[in-house]
């Protein structure tokens, strides 16, 4: 089989092996999900049992996506890679640091403002302004309002984990998003031929 070394197969491979490491952290909040109100309760709960799968896991995703980054064969601006910078930042402070402190919510909210300001320069710096990146950016705002209400209101109930719920939501919208910046800016153009 021929599987010719180009810059985008290497973008495909790079993204698809995101996708695997990604899977992990998936399965793992995913098995421990019960009693659960948020990822990061999940998370630390695992942290506590000596667990580090979602640690490596989360580094090593981290690290494939800043290279992904680099090779982006859009990315004009710098933003976009500062932003996923600060967003596997935000992503270290919300492991580190347990939910009951104020520091783990200034890391997610850094996590938070680095997912909208990736949504909003790749969509600005998008060959193609694509409606599905605009309807997957105003997923993630009502994502985003919906969840601070339920912090606001106090609302981190275990009998119903709403913030678990959204948050699910809106890091699935992201990797939506993410999936679809990706395949505009892979497929092959009707002009290059």
């Amino acid at each position: 089989m021929n599987f010719p070394i180009t810059k985008q197969n290497v973008q495909h491979l790079l993204l698809f092996l995101m996708g695997l490491l990604y899977a992990i952290p998936i399965f793992l909040v995913v098995s421990n999900i019960e009693g659960g109100r948020s990822i990061s309760e999940i998370i630390h709960k695992q942290k506590q049992r000596d667990n580090s799968e979602i640690a490596d896991s989360m580094a090593a995703m981290g690290i494939l996506a800043l290279v992904y980054e680099m090779n982006r064969p859009l990315c004009r601006s710098i933003g976009s890679f500062v932003s996923i910078l600060v967003l596997l930042l935000g992503i270290y402070g919300v492991f580190e640091y347990d939910e009951t402190t104020y520091v783990h919510y200034a890391y997610a909210g850094a996590a938070f403002v680095a997912i909208f300001a990736f949504m909003f320069c790749n969509y600005q710096n998008s060959s193609v302004q694509s409606q599905v990146l605009v309807m997957l950016f105003g997923m993630e705002l009502f994502l985003l309002l919906g969840s601070v209400c339920v912090l606001a209101t106090g609302g981190l109930r275990k009998e119903w984990p709403l913030l678990l719920y959204l948050e699910s939501l809106f890091l699935g919208n992201f990797a939506l998003y993410y999936i679809w910046l990706h395949h505009i800016e892979t497929r092959p153009r009707p002009d290059a031929a």
